[in-house]
């Protein structure tokens, strides 16, 4: 007889997704630490890159850098900002980007907000900016995105939005997409922006928000509230099905994280056949 993961050994062990939840001042939840995974199972996915030409050595990327749109306290004017901070470059074989589904490092109070976590707060936009040439042989640049089952999972289930290049390869040609790098004549540069949101089980909103100021959010149970949490984590990191089969998932065995494949692909312009002629694959995790 398999033995049952209880819910409070399942929480101590596995998970310990967000905060602590509040009903006035009453604590109505014993909650979680951080909205988080934590575990004594290892992590082995790490980002990293593949850069291969696959034809053509005169058309080459010059430069590829990753940036997130990341979050911060402004001592000085007491006030949380968003600034872009680049995370990789080409040169340092762009490792370890990471998209991470966790409250906005903002959210400090309430019934849902960010505590410390390994993750780090919600980071959810990855810009590449790139140099490529020479201009004379190159047609396209195109760009897409893909993920695995477990992320679709929660798209189906309306947890998140997946970001469009993900359905629509972006084409960037030029004057749409691909402009001159300044004072070159024969160098472009390009910057595209890939995006998660929010999906509608969160009308939109960091879950950390929606169950603390939106209308309907707030009237959701603890209970629920700790339900969709870890329905959001475990379709992430593939996992489905009832939660009890998830626990008992989660009790063994290596957690085995999400990854995204971003390709960045050149085109020559005398191409006779739609191969592309420089490929670059970037590898990160979904967290």
């Amino acid at each position: 007889m398999r033995r049952r993961l209880t819910r409070n050994a399942y929480r101590r062990r596995v998970i310990a997704f967000a905060a602590v939840i509040f009903a006035s001042i009453a604590l109505i939840s014993t909650g979680f630490a951080t909205w988080m995974m934590s575990s004594n199972a290892k992590s082995e996915n790490n980002g990293n890159v593949n850069v291969g030409i696959i034809e053509n050595a005169n058309l080459e990327f010059t430069k590829i850098e990753l940036y997130k749109n990341e979050e911060y306290y402004d001592a000085t004017t007491f006030e949380y900002k968003v600034r872009e901070t680049l995370v990789t470059t080409l040169d340092t074989d762009l490792a370890g980007f990471t998209f991470t589904f966790e409250p906005k490092l903002s959210d400090v109070s309430g019934r849902v907000h960010y505590g410390e976590s390994e993750f780090g707060p919600e980071s959810m936009t990855m810009k590449i900016k790139g140099v490529i040439g020479p201009v004379d042989i190159l047609k396209n640049v195109t760009i897409t995105f893909d993920v695995p089952a477990g992320v679709m999972e929660a798209v189906n289930h309306g947890y998140i939005v997946l970001p469009n290049v993900v359905n629509t390869p972006a084409v960037l040609t030029l004057g749409n997409g691909l402009e001159f790098v300044d004072g070159s004549t024969t160098d472009l540069q390009f910057e595209y922006e890939i995006a998660f949101e929010w999906g509608t089980a969160f009308n939109g909103m960091n879950p950390g928000l929606y169950f603390d100021q939106d209308a309907t959010g707030v009237t959701v149970s603890a209970d629920q509230i700790q339900k969709d949490l870890l329905y959001l984590r475990a379709y992430v990191y593939g996992y489905s099905g009832e939660l009890d089969t998830i626990y008992a998932n989660y009790e063994n065995g290596t957690i085995n994280e999400a990854q995204f494949t971003a390709q960045i692909e050149a085109l020559q312009a005398d191409a006779s056949n739609a191969a592309p002629d420089f490929t670059l694959t970037i590898i990160g995790n979904i967290k």
